[in-house]
């Protein structure tokens, strides 16, 4: 987030919200908040892919120039 932060101001995620709603499922009609599993991260069809696909435009933009972009992937990892 950083690295994209930087990079193209224009499409800095400011809102808390926004984040929430690119990196969980959808949520239930009429229900005020997300499924708790999307939350806490136990959901198999919920992530940080979401955020791929929101700055997809981003990405193969710079992938096309000479100037290199670092950034940071995160990933969860169980242990035991």
């Amino acid at each position: 987030m950083q690295t994209i932060n930087t990079v193209s101001e224009r499409l800095k995620i400011q809102d808390c919200k926004l984040r929430v709603d690119l990196t969980t499922c959808k949520q239930m009609e009429g229900s005020e908040y997300h499924e708790k599993k999307c939350l806490s991260r136990d959901c198999d069809d919920c992530g940080v892919d979401g955020l791929d696909m929101f700055y997809r435009a981003l990405i193969a933009a710079t992938e096309q120039e000479e100037e290199e972009v670092s950034w940071k992937h995160w990933l969860n990892m169980q242990y035991c």
